[in-house]
């Protein structure tokens, strides 16, 4: 497999993901600007409750804008250049799966896909992982219980967390 098979084969696991969420999230902020538009030309339809109309608009607004600006980083793929042997980086993506999951593999293949999940309570995390003669390459997409795609952050954590045992594996 190639660095661009690899490419590939993330933009086909999660093509209509990545457009379904945007289309959600842009429909999130139309009804929350209707809202506004709406409650604004007839106030008189809140019934008293003008300010929490006004407050719920506003969320709705701040949440799918937030979600807008999180979905390219979504799909962010994360190079690591190195120079190391096939041989030693099947050794360091042994030890770097032993570290950061329950996923066990003795012969890792150039490409590995598996669920990522530190304690029960958190969400799981799909990670798509790679390597090749000049790099190490990983994406990870993160999912709540029902596949929900706004995490405050853990995928990020996750992102990192990953990069740093793999700096420090390779050196």
């Amino acid at each position: 497999m190639t660095f661009e098979d690899f490419q590939i084969a993330i933009r086909r696991k999660t093509g209509f993901d990545k457009y379904w969420y945007y289309l959600l999230c842009i429909a999130v902020i139309v009804l929350s600007l209707l809202g506004f538009y709406r409650f604004s030309t007839h106030p008189e339809k809140a019934k008293g409750s003008l300010y929490i109309v006004y407050a719920g608009c506003l969320f709705l607004l701040l949440l799918g804008s937030y979600g807008l600006y999180l979905l390219p980083n979504r799909y962010k793929i994360v190079n690591i250049p190195s120079n190391l042997s096939i041989a030693k980086k099947q050794v360091i993506v042994s030890k770097l799966l032993e570290q950061t999951s329950d996923f066990q593999i003795s012969q890792p293949q150039q490409y590995i896909s598996f669920n990522l999940k530190s304690k029960w309570w958190q969400s799981n995390f799909n990670v798509h992982f790679f390597y090749d003669e000049t790099k190490f390459s990983f994406s990870i997409q993160g999912h709540d219980f029902d596949g929900g795609f706004i995490d405050f952050g853990g995928t990020e954590q996750k992102r990192k967390l990953i990069a740093k045992t793999l700096h420090t594996l390779i050196s």
